[in-house]
């Protein structure tokens, strides 16, 4: 997926804040140093920055349906995890 087709990408969220794709490539590319290489990088990288304060509950839910909509997902091995642990609890 090229970052181009993901930068024209914006979207309002529930609350009616604008909800900006490019902002998070802006983000991702001052932290790495490099474009994102795809809408799964960019969904690891807007998961830690939801766990880490930088974004909303409501603008990661709103830019986590976005990415899904690209293409984004985890990897089969993380969603067999969450399975096994969500079984346990």
């Amino acid at each position: 997926m090229h970052v181009i087709l993901l930068l024209s990408a914006k979207h309002h969220n529930q609350e009616g804040f604008l909800v900006n794709l490019e902002k998070l490539i802006s983000q991702f590319i001052e932290t790495k140093n490099r474009q994102p290489e795809n809408a799964d990088e960019l969904l690891d990288f807007l998961q830690r920055s939801y766990l880490t304060g930088q974004v909303t509950l409501s603008q990661y839910q709103s830019l986590f349906r976005v990415l899904q909509d690209r293409g984004a997902k985890k990897p089969d091995y993380f969603n067999d995890e969450t399975k096994t642990e969500t079984m346990k609890a």
